[in-house]
């Protein structure tokens, strides 16, 4: 039986993987922090966009993580794209370019810097890199998982019935040990419980553990985890719907998040343009070194811009289910009792009660 364990990082399961017997071990980012030794890993996952990491490193110029990430381990580390992808993407830029800078758009011209600005990055990440970086085999994985179907009404439905699904690096090596027909998958430290990203990634998690049971793949949790853990609707006794305050609470902190976000974005927005006539007023000047320090500052802001707006869209997608839930029919609940109290809740309060202490 071949078998993996894949490691993440939540408190509650993570250590019990050090009783695994698993074939493999598979974890993610710098789990070094977290009580693995590198020995047992025999593959790791960095996920991220390069130029994400490499804007770290511009703001902690002692950032371990990029360097760690260049320096030679006794596995592979699996990522989107590898040095043949940046230089296809150079020599894509430069036909691009050829072509007339003139005749782009002001849009056009922003997405071009920043397209170059990810491919250098890349390009100078692995000259002097000496870790194993392998390209995550994504197309393979989805032609093997969810095919293109025959036969289906492809102006309602998506050529593959469905969308691929990967919202976490876990998804990612779930899916990548059912597609290497893998018997067994074990998950430590996987919980995403914390009301934070990870509990919006949870639905991928599980599905992929479910899309491996489908397969006939044994799918092992620890007995504490909440990953898959619920009551039996309907068979547990007691009631197990959620009080109406709950979501009426989600919906004010998801609003105060929307605005915050907003007035966030629409700030940076305004610096941008206000920073960027300053550059372009550099240049007109030739007073080069200004100019290069007001560029890497609008790099920085770009980033910060889309952090917020990225947030800003989460917390509206999130409203938007929460507004839902008030207003369904299904929605009349009557007030909250000891009794409506059910085990998410309680997991969700005892969470809170460990960021407080």
């Amino acid at each position: 039986m071949k078998s993996v364990a894949i490691y993440g990082f939540a408190p509650q399961t993570r250590d019990l993987v050090h009783q695994s017997d698993a074939d493999e071990i598979w974890t993610l980012n710098n789990f070094y922090n977290y009580n693995l030794p590198e020995g047992r890993v025999t593959r790791t996952f960095e996920m991220h966009a390069l130029w994400m990491h490499a804007s770290n490193v511009e703001k902690e110029p002692d950032n371990h993580y990029w360097g760690w990430l260049k320096s030679e381990h006794p596995f592979c580390i699996y990522m989107p794209k590898v040095r043949d992808d940046f230089i296809k993407d150079l020599q894509r830029l430069k036909s691009i370019a050829s072509n007339g800078i003139d005749k782009l758009s002001e849009t056009e011209l922003t997405i071009l810097g920043e397209e170059l600005r990810e491919v250098e990055i890349g390009i100078d990440f692995f000259k002097d890199c000496k870790s194993n970086i392998v390209r995550y085999p994504l197309e393979e994985i989805i032609d093997d998982t969810i095919p293109i179907l025959d036969g289906i009404n492809t102006d309602i439905f998506p050529p593959r019935g469905m969308h691929p699904y990967y919202i976490s690096s876990i998804d990612y090596m779930s899916a990548l040990a059912i597609y290497e027909r893998f018997d067994r998958i074990e998950y430590y430290g996987v919980e995403l419980r914390e009301k934070t990203e990870w509990a919006m990634q949870k639905s991928g998690a599980t599905f992929w553990a479910g899309f491996a049971r489908g397969r006939g793949i044994e799918v092992l949790t620890p007995k504490d985890s909440v990953l898959i853990n619920a009551p039996l609707y309907g068979l547990s006794g007691g009631d197990q719907l959620i009080p109406i305050q709950v979501p009426e609470h989600l919906k004010k902190q998801l609003t105060t998040e929307f605005d915050k976000q907003r007035n966030t974005h629409n700030h940076l927005s305004g610096r941008f343009f206000t920073i960027r006539e300053e550059r372009d007023k550099a240049f007109e000047d030739n007073d080069e070194e200004t100019a290069k320090k007001l560029d890497d500052k609008l790099s920085e802001l770009r980033v910060q811009m889309e952090n917020a707006w990225r947030t800003m869209y989460m917390a509206e997608g999130g409203l938007n289910i929460v507004n839902y839930l008030i207003n369904h029919e299904n929605m009349n609940l009557r007030p909250l009792t000891l009794e409506s109290i059910t085990r998410l809740e309680q997991v969700v309060l005892e969470g809170e009660k460990e960021v407080e202490g």
